[in-house]
């Protein structure tokens, strides 16, 4: 059983390396179409959030953000597949950019709770 550890521990390594790449070409992808003038527009709602930019629409419901970030300059919110980035210059002021990063990580931190009641009321009801 031992003899395989090396092996687990190797896959399991690349697969790490692998995702941290892939993580980073996105952020590097996103911050060239940013330095390329392009006007992207992000709405945030309860259930999730909205990016257009051009013609092209990205939904991200909560259940698939993994992360909210406040950065020196930006907000970014991590999502499966996406990354969506509110610089701070598109708020009136400093105050306004930091309480949105906060509003942010709680309408995530929310969309766990209700993820999670929402299967324990599964569970029970099944149960019953």
């Amino acid at each position: 059983l031992f003899q395989f550890l090396p092996f687990v521990m190797l896959i399991a390594a690349l697969i790490l390396a692998r995702t941290r790449t892939l993580e980073r070409m996105r952020r590097k992808a996103f911050a060239a179409q940013l330095e390329n003038g392009q006007f992207i527009d992000t709405d945030v709602y309860e259930n999730g959030i909205e990016t257009t930019s051009g013609d092209v629409t990205v939904w991200m419901p909560w259940s698939t953000v993994r992360e909210v970030v406040v950065a020196k300059k930006r907000i970014e919110i991590l999502g499966d597949s996406f990354v969506a980035y509110l610089p701070e210059r598109a708020f009136p002021n400093k105050a306004i950019f930091h309480k949105a990063g906060v509003r942010l990580a709680e309408l995530k931190r929310q969309s766990r709770i209700a993820a999670l009641t929402e299967d324990l009321n599964e569970d029970i009801a099944a149960a019953a």
